[in-house]
C-alpha cells in the first residue's frame, strides 16, 4: 500500500510480526494447525474475548512455545490462555524482547513534513511506532500485574532475605552464617544465588503452613545424581553453621531435588527493562 492511502489515526493500520518457529511434535499437536508465520498487531484485535493488541493465533503460539513441559501436559489443543502465571510472564516477556528490537530498528522520528508525500510517510511511521508503543505497554503491565501483587505463589530471593520476622529472619541469619552474606547481589556475584534460592524453597517447604511445590515430571537420572552431589557439598556444612534452620533430618536429597526442579521449571529471569517493576530479578511462580 502506498503512501497515498496513510490517514490520520487509521484504525485499519496494523504493524506485521513474522514468525515461523520450528516446532516440535508436541508443540505441533497443541497448536492443532501449521503457523500462518505472519500476525498482525492492530487495536482492531481487541474484543470482550480478546482484549489485547495482540492476534489470539500469536497468543497461543507463543503460550505453547514458552511452556515448560509440566504446563504443556494441562494445555489443551489451541489453547487461548496460558497454562500458569510463570507461562503468561515467558510469553510476554519473548513478546516484548521482540518488539524492543523492531522498535530499535525504526527511524528516528522523521520531522515536519515540507510535502504531502513527506506528511504521508510521517503518519504511516508515527502509525506504525504507536502500535508498537501499545504492545510494548501491554506486555509490561500484564508482567508487572503478576509480579507487583503480592502474593506467596511468587517467589523472590530479595524477600526471604529481607530480614523481616520470625521464619524468614531465622533463614536470613543462617545464610550469612553458612555464605557470608544475606546479600542478594553479593550472593550473586559469588554465584551462589541459585543454591540460597533452592535452599529457600525448601525451607518454606518446610515451614510455611500451606505452602505447596508444584508437581514436576519423574526427575532423569541425571537430576537426581546433580541434587544428590548439592546435598554432599551443603551438608552436612550448613547444619553444622546453622543447626537451628538446616539441622534437620528432613533435609533430605529429595526435598532438594523437587526444590531443584522447581527453581529450573517454574523460574524467570525478568529481564532489565526499562518500567518492570522487578526487573533483572529470578522469581519462582507457584501457580
Amino acid at each position: 500500500m502506498g503512501y497515498g492511502f496513510t490517514l490520520l489515526q487509521n484504525p485499519f493500520d496494523s504493524v506485521l510480526l513474522k514468525s515461523s518457529p520450528a516446532l516440535t511434535p508436541s508443540q505441533h499437536s497443541l497448536l492443532g494447525e501449521l503457523p500462518t508465520g505472519f500476525y498482525h498487531l492492530t487495536p482492531r484485535n481487541r474484543t470482550p474475548e480478546n482484549p489485547s493488541i495482540y492476534p489470539p493465533s500469536l497468543l497461543t503460539l507463543i503460550y505453547i512455545l514458552t511452556s515448560n513441559p509440566t504446563e504443556a501436559s494441562r494445555m489443551p489443543t489451541r489453547p487461548t490462555k496460558p497454562a500458569t502465571k510463570r507461562n503468561e510472564i515467558s510469553t510476554h516477556m519473548t513478546l516484548l524482547h521482540a518488539l524492543l528490537r523492531k522498535h530499535q530498528n525504526f527511524p528516528p522520528t522523521l520531522p515536519e513534513p515540507q510535502n504531502s508525500k513527506q506528511a504521508s510517510a510521517k503518519i504511516y511511521a508515527d502509525s506504525q511506532r504507536s502500535i508498537v508503543l501499545s504492545a510494548i505497554a501491554e506486555s509490561k503491565d500484564i508482567i508487572n500485574s503478576h509480579t507487583t501483587t503480592a502474593t506467596c505463589s511468587l517467589i523472590r530471593l530479595q524477600s526471604a532475605l529481607r530480614r523481616g520476622r520470625g521464619a524468614h529472619r531465622a533463614f536470613a541469619a543462617a545464610i550469612e552464617s553458612c555464605f557470608g552474606s544475606a546479600n542478594v547481589e553479593e550472593l550473586t556475584e559469588a554465584g551462589q544465588e541459585d543454591v540460597v534460592f533452592i535452599l529457600y524453597l525448601c525451607h518454606l517447604s518446610l515451614t510455611e503452613q500451606g505452602f505447596h511445590l508444584p508437581a514436576c515430571p519423574t526427575g532423569s537420572q541425571e537430576a537426581i545424581q546433580s541434587a544428590r552431589e548439592l546435598h554432599r557439598e551443603l551438608f552436612p556444612a550448613v547444619a553444622n553453621a546453622a543447626p537451628a534452620v538446616f539441622g534437620g533430618e528432613e533435609w533430605t536429597v529429595e526435598l532438594l531435588h523437587r526444590c531443584m526442579e522447581a527453581y529450573a521449571d517454574m523460574g524467570i529471569r525478568l529481564p532489565e527493562v526499562e518500567g518492570l517493576a522487578l526487573a533483572g530479578q529470578y522469581v519462582v511462580c507457584l501457580e
